[in-house]
């Protein structure tokens, strides 16, 4: 009878487990923020409660996996700026979607441009990030970064939201 019980509860805790870790890989999984890219929103060290398999909005915080090398990838936090079909350029600092001044959740003016001096136009299943921290950001305004891939996107940042 002892040993009945100890199957039971082990087949239990397995059970449990592999729930959990299809709900991390499936549904929302757990983040820290690393690096200044996102203050003030974000600093370093905060835990974030990604909600993947869901919509982009513009203004969405979202978690990008951008692959550096074959063995290695990053996460990246950022904010989602331009959406598919968007035309979109930075002049004087300031980001301009579809011809219109963005009325943008950061009022710092930008010091480079980067891909965006000249007008792009963000292709389907695309998007256009910046860090919050917009003058000490690693994002879509450079080459190497680029546009992002809605595949790259591991999922939107639900908690705490800013």
């Amino acid at each position: 009878m002892k040993k009945k019980r100890n199957w039971k509860y082990s087949l239990f805790l397995v059970l449990v487990i592999s729930s959990l870790w299809l709900f991390r890989l499936l549904i929302m999984d757990v983040v820290k923020v690393s690096g200044t890219s996102m203050l003030s929103a974000y600093k370093d060290g905060d835990m974030v409660l990604v909600q993947k398999s869901c919509s982009i909005q513009r203004y969405d915080v979202v978690v990008i996996n951008a692959k550096r090398a074959v063995f290695f990838s990053n996460k990246y936090i950022k904010r989602v700026i331009g959406l598919p079909g968007d035309i979109l350029q930075i002049r004087e600092g300031q980001v301009y979607v579809n011809g219109e001044k963005l009325d943008d959740v950061v009022t710092v003016k930008m010091d480079y441009a980067g891909i965006a001096a000249d007008e792009i136009i963000i292709g389907a299943e695309e998007y256009f990030v910046l860090g919050d921290n917009r003058n000490n950001s690693y994002d879509s305004r450079y080459e190497e970064f680029g546009i992002i891939n809605k595949k790259d996107i591991w999922g939107k940042v639900v908690f705490p939201e800013r």
